[in-house]
Order: C-alpha cells, then structure tokens, then sequence
C-alpha cells in the first residue's frame, strides 16, 4: 500500500500533505521553501521514494467564478514538469477554492496565529482530506 501526496504550490513555498497508507488519515509536511525548480524537484523524488506516493494530488487555484487565472497556469506548467518527472505517477489536479480560508480557520481553531508555511501546509491537508473524502462518495 502506498500514500498520496498533496501539493499546494506557491512560488516561494509549496505545502505539502501525505496521506497514510489506508488514506483515511492525513498530516501535513514541512513547507518546501522554492529556491530553484531543481531543488523542489529533487525535495519531492526523495519525499515520493521514501514515503511511497502513489499519486500526487496538485492544488489548482481557479477563480472564483470557475476560470483559470495566471497563478493557474503557472499551477499547471509546474503540474507539467511533474508529470515528465515522474511518468509512472499521476498527477490529479484538485480545485482549491477557499482552502487557504479553511486552512487558517482550522490553525485558529488551534491556538494562536499561524506562520505562513504552516498555512501552506495545512492548506495542502485540506486539499488532500476533501480530495480523499470525493473518493469515499
């Protein structure tokens, strides 16, 4: 059994999230701080190798009303380099409306005021737990 992971890419941080091997539990991962592409892409091959991804689920930032916006394809450029990266793995691309919105709710619910990578990360979680809970219906 393998994980899936959840990548909410920003270009100075991208959060991420992993599911464990039954994927009904999820919990987030450090930030990547971006410094260069090479770096992210060789940060995730190491993560996906020891964690065992078996897909990665990548945040789309859509507008409100629906349509794509630059941050969109920015998303699906790097979604791009992802999939060449790693062929054998797909690449799910999951609406993101409002989840940084949940993500700080959830982190106020907690205590206290969040860092930005941890609302990164954690938006990363709320992608992964509503993507995770479409496969349950």
């Amino acid at each position: 059994m393998s994980r899936f992971l959840a990548v909410d890419f920003g270009s100075r941080r991208i959060g991420l999230a992993l599911s464990d091997e039954t994927k009904t539990i999820v919990r987030i991962l450090p930030a990547l701080e971006v410094r260069s592409e090479k770096q992210v892409l060789r940060a995730l091959t190491d993560l996906i190798a020891q964690e065992e991804v078996e897909q990665i689920i990548l945040g789309l930032p859509l507008a409100m009303k629906g349509t794509t916006t630059a941050q969109t394809e920015a998303v699906q450029r790097f979604g791009a380099r992802l999939e060449k990266r790693f062929p054998q793995m797909p690449v799910k691309y999951w609406d993101e409306r409002l989840t940084t919105q949940e993500a700080e709710r959830k982190l106020r619910e907690g205590g206290g005021k969040a860092r930005r990578s941890e609302i990164d990360s954690m938006s990363a979680l709320v992608i992964l737990e509503t993507f995770l809970r479409s496969l349950r219906k």
